[in-house]
């Protein structure tokens, strides 16, 4: 929506839904700022597409005691499960 593409607390409080093995599977909700530094940056290619669809480019830095691999794995089943609101 128009009013909210500068609105960076809107996407800093967008929840990211979570399955929490540690307490049993128990489907758990956080907001996105609770996990991610979401910030303004200047690229050379501006909006970026995949088959003409915009997308986002999410980098981070995995904690040594994690496996990336599992990482990686997890952000992008839970991802294809993301429903953005309308």
């Amino acid at each position: 929506k128009e009013d909210q593409r500068n609105n960076l607390e809107a996407l800093r409080n967008m929840k990211m839904t979570y399955r929490d093995m540690a307490m049993g599977g128990t489907i758990r909700q956080v907001p996105i700022s609770s996990f991610a530094n979401i910030e303004f940056i200047d690229t050379y290619g501006g909006i970026k597409r995949k088959q003409d669809k915009r997308i986002i480019i999410l980098s981070s830095n995995v904690l040594g005691e994690y496996n990336p691999n599992q990482v990686v794995a997890s952000v992008a089943s839970e991802v294809k499960e993301f429903k953005a609101p309308e």
